[in-house]
């Protein structure tokens, strides 16, 4: 396969991840309205793909061994990775789901200002114009005709964010030199670990009674599988950067799906300020430091 034909399957595979990761989000109310509680979508999740990765790995004669710091490092990366998917799932449960998504996807410019902050990165007059742009446009996405949403979601929202930026910039160093398959499985260990210990501690983890919940559970934790193991097959072809501007396309798909499944719907305004926001997000790619680059969404996994 030639370089050009590679650069378009990885940019096919990219955006087919960012839409399977909009689709597992979506289905979360979905899960709700059927009776299941997060804790059930938060318990299923990291043992369905730690049983694929169980299989996977074997089969590609991979050693799970990692390094004492790169273990450490994979530990606080679970440890992130329950806090983004805890704070995503109450989010959706208050205010729509394509504005949570929208809220956490800013986690790029948090990293930026955090790395600039840091002296890992540089903060510019373009950067400074681009933030600006980005809070305008979230001013807009958040304004709704009977004021500012839910507070119980945008709180969770921006946590899930904050979540997301701890996943950044620990990951970077904790996968460089190692197979992301096996970081991925200690990873994902220690998010079964953590809802492992909430199931024994005796918080109830209600599960749908309905089919329609039911199967809301079982697709979103199909998708939660596709579209993190498509994030490691593109991020591999196209690189990091590129993967990251395809994959900000999320909020759209999980606006469009929500207006299908949930019948959710923005204001005309509201879809302004998202495109806002978006268009900022891809600039902060190409006007941040190297160094401050996100290392996109395994980095996401929700």
């Amino acid at each position: 396969m030639n370089s050009t034909s590679r650069t378009h399957l990885g940019s096919g595979l990219a955006l087919f991840s960012a839409m399977v990761f909009a689709l597992n989000v979506t289905t979360v109310p979905l899960i709700y309205a059927g009776g299941g509680n997060i804790h059930a979508v938060n318990f299923v999740r990291p043992f369905v793909f730690l049983a694929c990765l169980l299989i996977w790995l074997p089969l590609r004669g991979v050693s799970l061994r990692l390094p004492s710091l790169q273990q450490s490092g994979a530990v606080a990366l679970g440890g992130f990775l329950c806090i983004e998917f805890y704070a995503m799932h109450s989010a959706v449960k208050y205010i729509p789901v394509g504005l949570a998504i929208l809220i956490m996807y800013t986690y790029p410019i948090i990293v930026a200002l955090l790395s600039g902050v840091l002296g890992r990165g540089r903060i510019s007059m373009r950067f400074v114009f681009v933030l600006c742009f980005v809070f305008i446009g979230l001013a807009l996405a958040l304004s709704t005709p009977v004021g500012v949403p839910d507070w119980r979601g945008i709180g969770p929202a921006v946590l899930a964010a904050l979540g997301m930026c701890g996943i950044v910039m620990i990951s970077e160093r904790t996968t460089k030199g190692q197979d992301d398959g096996v970081v991925m499985f200690y990873v994902t260990l220690t998010a079964s670990a953590v809802m492992l210990t909430v199931y024994l501690s005796g918080i109830p983890v209600i599960w749908p009674h309905t089919t329609t919940g039911l199967t809301a559970l079982f697709v979103s934790s199909a998708c939660y599988v596709v579209a993190t193991s498509l994030l490691f097959v593109s991020i591999s072809m196209i690189g990091p950067v590129r993967f990251a501007v395809i994959d900000n396309t999320a909020p759209v798909w999980a606006t469009l799906l929500a207006l299908v499944l949930l019948g959710e719907q923005l204001a005309l305004t509201q879809w302004i300020g998202m495109l806002l926001v978006i268009g900022g997000v891809i600039a902060v790619q190409f006007v941040q430091a190297p160094a401050a680059r996100p290392q996109a969404r395994m980095q996401s996994l929700d």
